[in-house]
């Protein structure tokens, strides 16, 4: 059988709904064989409406099935209900309630077959009830089948479906549904029926009879829907729309209940002005459109009318409509000022908006809005960008950096030459606090390579210095003394501060020379500058030994009482973050061999870390205190912290070697934790010693073996785990992590007790010493729980003591530090948890680390490639963390990381460069 002709639109319009009806009753009903229609249109094109009218024009038995949404996963599920329901027409005994999806199930329960390849392969049972409904129906007059979304429905009911159309014994017709032919091609035979968006006419005509029938959710979904979401459509509509036109339709339902109250709220403040106005508007600005012009048409289109709204800007408010709209108009309105009726406008947009916008943005909107001369505006052009910068200087999250970008967005408009160095800056400085160092770089570098003139130099070189610093620890002292001789008069003092700094940081990464050239520039400057950048210059000066300057701890001392009485932050000019001053001097501490100090000060620092660029210097200065201070396992957990917070590899890597960690540490003998991060220099790979995460897995792994009853291997993870810390008792207990601070005790004082190691529990109680500090509950915490396990037999479970009810039920304890104390205080089973070993999937061509390539292998750390070859054993996220001990979450950071670094897309991607086999992958696992 072939298609006999296409039904479809003439002369890129759309038939008429009475055409429509004419066509498809003649393709179904009309004389000859007809294998089928079928008919095709976007979501929103009146499929349902024209089956609607079909099940009503039709002279014969029609049967309707709805409802295939619910049944897509039951084999033949459609057909059984359109066979059901044929069978209930004609008399013939079949399932009890055939629209029940349970008896649609029950009934199918004997013939689970596989959907089959062929049509003729088809169930037996299926085609021969067909056959009968079929033939019964022959005779009795015409049968029609009319099913909704076909592309619902599965392979072997749409094949049924084009069967029983072929029939040739039964009159009748088969009628589908569907938004694209390309999804059933079961149906390639059938007769097709497009429907095509509206036109601007047929908009209106419908938009008058949607009140008989069942309104969508909101008047722009309905548009979006009978324009097929094109925007020219949509502009169209607008251009047509007439003030008849307008003042005669509503284009919301009145079911609608947001639209009655609208209706309502405007009515009872404006008598005179028509809802369909403020309607209009509303659907204008929400279908998609981002046009300027458009909204400048519609609103002198609107005249007058737009006048008597805005003189009452609760109108505004109180419609409801407004609201979501006003980023748009306001961005236009602000960009067109010599409107008195646009003014108006924006003024009513503000007053009605006034809780959602930021104050200084509405303080800028309004005196836009309000002004006849753009230039008027340019002062609180600085007053936004100043704002946007301390938006994102003061939250770490994603939307504070949307959300300062989208105010200097709305500031670059109106900003002139003047100002235009000054808002690149504050552009780089959103960036560079919001963690997207390689942005703020380029935008920097590019704002300075062509900078006109101007204020914002300074700040420009102070976002490059910084970004090299954290990125390859590279600082550039030309950079400083262009700033110093090319400033603008009034950034004069803030660039006598930024060479100072300049000069620090060249001491930093061991450039003394470069740094005397600095330093000896400002220091004929000094008696300029205050007392605290004054001290940091003396320190510079005699680090280098220039201008008289020989003690260098003496100009330490200095400095050190200047940050003690908080001038540094204070200091005019300066520009700088008080993390940024802190790193500097935390340098000095540490050059000079006073690590205790240097600690001390990271302990007493008054603030915290707001922006992540603010984090990432707090991980980096704490990370250098404590590699200088030998514990290792900090470090690295702070610099595992910084490549969650941005991408510093290179960073990382160098500051590991610099400052030459591994030297004194040496992996002897099996009792080292296997996984390393690893610096390579030269060809030569240098071991950091374990992470943090390394020793959390221990205790898991320790805590899964004492809860099994094997508590001589528990006692083992557990003393390892505690003696890979590197850590001395008060250290220890300083670190903030309750996996280390308190589970690690409980566990191995259960482990002790259920060994009969007495003495070794009691003298671990005594370890759990209490600090005067932010964390000292933890200690509290481990002290009790520690004490509540002395006293239990080591084969008993541990009695819900208050201490212990209270400490399980504290939210402070994360949930996976809950589960480790329950499983802790229960008594020993006989059997390992299920949760304890790796899910073992049964596949081949699973790479090892010896067959990864070695850019790959290069590329990632030990535990992130241990993560991407279990990914390519075909293991999910859950499958990973329960075979490394580490939570879902830190298992998708790493995959993210690893994704990065490898760059690749999907799991897919990354087997197929690890050189495994994909086959292991299905599903939603590929992605």
């Amino acid at each position: 059988m072939t298609m006999a002709r296409d039904t479809t639109t003439a002369d890129g319009g759309r038939e008429s709904t009475s055409r429509q009806l004419d066509a498809a009753l003649d393709a179904v009903a009309g004389p000859g064989s007809h294998p089928g229609l079928l008919v095709v249109g976007p979501r929103g094109m009146g499929k349902s409406t024209l089956l609607d009218d079909l099940e009503a024009a039709l002279d014969g038995v029609v049967i309707r099935v709805r409802g295939l949404r619910n049944v897509p996963t039951v084999p033949y599920g459609a057909a059984v209900i359109a066979e059901a329901q044929v069978s209930s027409a004609l008399g013939i005994p079949v399932v009890a309630r055939p629209d029940d999806v349970g008896s649609v199930r029950q009934a199918l329960a004997d013939a689970h077959v596989a959907p089959p390849s062929r049509a003729d392969a088809l169930d037996s049972r299926m085609l021969d009830a067909f056959v009968q409904s079929m033939r019964l129906a022959a005779g009795r007059g015409r049968i029609y089948l009319l099913v909704d979304d076909v592309d619902h429905v599965d392979a072997a009911s749409r094949a049924l479906f084009a069967l029983a159309a072929a029939y040739s014994t039964a009159g009748g017709g088969v009628v589908c549904s569907a938004t694209r032919e390309k999804d059933v091609p079961e149906l390639h035979d059938f007769r097709r029926l497009e429907l095509k968006p509206l036109t601007v006419e047929d908009v209106v005509e419908t938009a008058r009879s949607l009140r008989s029938l069942t309104p969508p959710a909101t008047v722009a979904q309905r548009v979006r829907d009978l324009t097929d979401g094109r925007p020219a459509v949509v502009q169209e509509l607008v251009e047509q729309l007439t003030e008849t036109q307008l003042l005669g339709t509503s284009l919301v339902p009145t079911t609608e209940r947001l639209a009655d109250a609208a209706r309502a709220a405007v009515a009872d403040l404006v008598a005179e002005l028509p809802p369909p106005t403020l309607e209009a508007l509303h659907l204008v600005v929400t279908s998609g459109t981002r046009s300027a012009g458009l909204v400048s048409r519609m609103l002198d289109s609107l005249g007058s009318c737009l006048e008597d709204l805005v003189d009452d800007g609760a109108v505004v408010s109180r419609a409801g409509y407004v609201r979501p709209v006003s980023g748009l108009l306001e961005r236009h309105l602000r960009a067109t000022t010599t409107s008195t009726i646009r003014r108006r406008a924006a003024r009513a947009l503000l007053a009605a908006c006034a809780d959602d916008l930021d104050p200084v943005q509405e303080a800028f909107s309004t005196a836009v809005a309000t002004s006849d001369a753009p230039g008027e505006s340019a002062g609180l052009v600085l007053s936004l960008a100043a704002h946007a910068v301390r938006v994102v200087q003061t939250s770490s999250s994603r939307d504070a950096g949307d959300r300062a970008r989208r105010l200097l967005a709305a500031a670059w408009p109106h900003s002139t030459p003047e100002v235009r160095g000054l808002l690149s800056a504050a552009e780089a400085q959103v960036a560079l606090h919001d963690g997207l160092l390689a942005d703020a770089l380029a935008v920097a570098q590019t704002a300075l390579d062509g900078f006109s003139g101007g204020r914002g130099r300074v700040a420009l070189a102070r976002v490059v210095q910084n970004v090299r610093l954290l990125a390859d620890e590279t600082v550039s002292a030309s950079i400083a003394l262009d700033a110093l001789d090319q400033a603008h008069p009034s950034e004069r003092s803030a660039a006598q501060a930024f060479a100072v700094e300049t000069a620090l940081m060249l001491l930093a990464v061991g450039r003394p020379t470069a740094a005397q050239t600095v330093a000896e520039r400002v220091a004929p400057l000094r008696d300029e500058l205050s007392d605290a950048l004054r001290a940091e210059l003396d320190y510079a000066l005699a680090r280098t030994a220039s201008s008289g300057e020989t003690d260098p701890d003496a100009a330490l001392e200095r400095w050190s009482q200047a940050r003690a009485r908080g001038e540094v932050q204070g200091a005019p000019g300066a520009g700088r973050t008080p993390w940024e001053c802190a790193g500097m001097h935390l340098y000095a501490l540490r050059h000079a061999g006073k690590i205790a100090e240097a600690r001390a000060e990271l302990a007493t620092l008054s603030g915290t870390p707001r922006s992540r660029y603010d984090r990432l210097l707090y991980d980096l200065n704490h990370a250098m205190v404590e590699f200088a201070r030998g514990s290792y396992v900090l470090a690295v957990h702070h610099l595992e912290k910084m490549s969650e917070i941005s991408d510093l590899s290179s960073c990382a890597t160098s500051l590991r070697v610099t400052v030459g960690i591994g030297s004194s540490f040496e992996a002897p003998g099996p009792a080292v934790p296997p996984t390393f991060l690893r610096a390579s220099r030269g060809g030569r790979a240098i071991a950091l010693g374990p992470t943090l995460l390394d020793v959390r897995a221990e205790v898991t792994q320790g805590v899964y073996c004492l809860a099994s009853g094997q508590g001589d291997r528990a006692v083992v993870l557990l003393e390892h785990a505690r003696s890979a810390l590197f850590l001395d008792d008060d250290e220890r207990t300083a670190l903030a992590d309750t996996m280390i601070t308190v589970v690690l005790p409980t566990a191995l004082a259960r482990a002790y007790v259920a060994e009969g190691r007495l003495d070794d529990a009691r003298a671990l109680s005594r370890t759990c010493s209490q600090r005067e500090d932010r964390c000292s509950w933890m200690s509290v915490a481990a002290q009790e729980l520690v004490d509540a396990v002395l006293a239990t037999p080591g084969h008993s479970p541990v009695p819900e003591t208050d201490a212990v009810r209270r400490w399980l039920a504290d939210p402070r304890l994360l949930r996976p530090v809950r589960d480790h104390l329950r499983q802790v205080f229960a008594a020993p089973s006989v059997e390992q948890p299920a949760s304890l070993g790796p899910a073992e999937i049964a596949v081949g061509g699973r790479p090892d680390s010896s067959t990864v390539p070695a850019e790959v292998r290069s590329a990632l750390s030990e535990r992130e490639l241990q993560i991407a070859l279990l990914v390519a054993r075909g293991m999910r996220n859950k499958e990973i963390s329960a075979s490394v001990y580490l939570s879902v979450r830190t298992v998708e950071a790493t995959l993210t990381r690893v994704f990065r670094k490898v760059d690749v897309r999907s799991r897919t991607e990354l087997v197929s460069r690890l050189g495994g086999s994909t086959a292991v992958l299905s599903g939603d696992v590929a992605r």
